[in-house]
């Protein structure tokens, strides 16, 4: 099931043209060679066992990134060490061009006794709405998924979803609170939740957790943290009428989806793999269409 979600707007291939397509390209995911920081591409889906993983309306994509990583702790401790040793053979306080040389000499030079780390995220094709979701909040994550696919297929048509935090969202809690609605949708099918977090750029935050913002001193106070000190959503609950919640954040991106949904644990996961998704992915689907038809979407290639 799809936990997070980046959303894009977008023209891709058909689903046997793109078996096609990343069959040609070549750009299945390599271990990173001795002297490589990091390698990224496609992968074998571990449920499906296959490049492109259809279900019903869509298909399934599997990007893998490779990375070495070196604990900045053990790091700068080695660097520290060196540096010592040349400001003691020279006799003089190192400069600045000098330490990034070493520290880069000392970085390749430990690259090869580091065991590369695995990363999957998987994207979602809905073909009907030319949606893609990238299951991830990490928008490098997400960029370097859509950068392989120009890469496969020359182009790629794609523009990502954001709508005005600052303004619409905001303004819309505000609304909704003055107009102490509790049982009314937060805006045509969805519901609000019981978290909620405000921010302010200088300020700081204010956070609520497994609350009901609608009650009278709560929703009062919210109202009066929007219009007065101007605070706006950084990150707010949501929900659909058949239960499924998710937190959508000021950069348009959706985390922590749960769906009032449960596979059949009985029947072998390659077996639900397709049901599972399609349902996961529907619900996305869906309620991106009520969140784009409410506010003002910016799209941005």
């Amino acid at each position: 099931m799809i936990k997070s979600a980046i959303s894009y707007s977008v023209e891709m291939p058909s689903l046997d043209e793109m078996r096609k397509f990343i069959d040609k390209a070549e750009l299945n995911v390599t271990r990173p060679s001795a002297q490589q920081m990091s390698t990224f591409g496609f992968d074998i889906h571990p449920v499906t066992r296959e490049l492109v993983s259809s279900f019903e309306g869509g298909y399934c994509l599997t990007f893998k990134k490779y990375e070495k990583k070196i604990k900045p702790a053990a790091l700068r401790e080695v660097l520290n060490a060196k540096y010592q040793n040349f400001e003691a053979e020279l006799g003089r306080p190192l400069k600045q061009k000098e330490k990034a040389s070493i520290k880069e000499d000392t970085i390749i030079d430990l690259l090869p006794n580091i065991l590369p780390e695995p990363k999957v995220v998987f994207g979602y094709f809905d073909i009907k709405s030319k949606t893609l979701v990238i299951d991830t909040t990490e928008a490098k994550m997400a960029d370097m998924a859509t950068s392989l696919l120009r890469k496969c297929f020359g182009s790629l048509k794609a523009t990502t979803l954001y709508i005005d935090a600052s303004a619409g969202l905001t303004e819309r809690l505000a609304d909704f609170m003055y107009a102490a609605a509790p049982n009314a949708p937060f805006i045509p099918g969805l519901v609000l939740g019981g978290v909620l977090e405000l921010k302010h750029p200088v300020e700081g935050e204010v956070k609520y957790k497994d609350m009901n913002l609608t009650e009278d001193g709560t929703s009062v106070e919210i109202v009066d943290m929007i219009r007065d000190t101007h605070m706006y959503v950084k990150t707010i609950r949501l929900g659909t009428q058949n239960h499924t919640w998710f937190d959508l954040t000021d950069g348009f991106k959706m985390k922590g989806i749960k769906y009032d949904y449960e596979s059949d644990t009985s029947v072998p996961k390659h077996e639900t793999w397709q049901s599972d998704t399609w349902y996961s992915m529907n619900q996305i689907v869906s309620i991106l269409g009520h969140i784009t038809k409410t506010f003002e979407v910016i799209t941005e290639g």
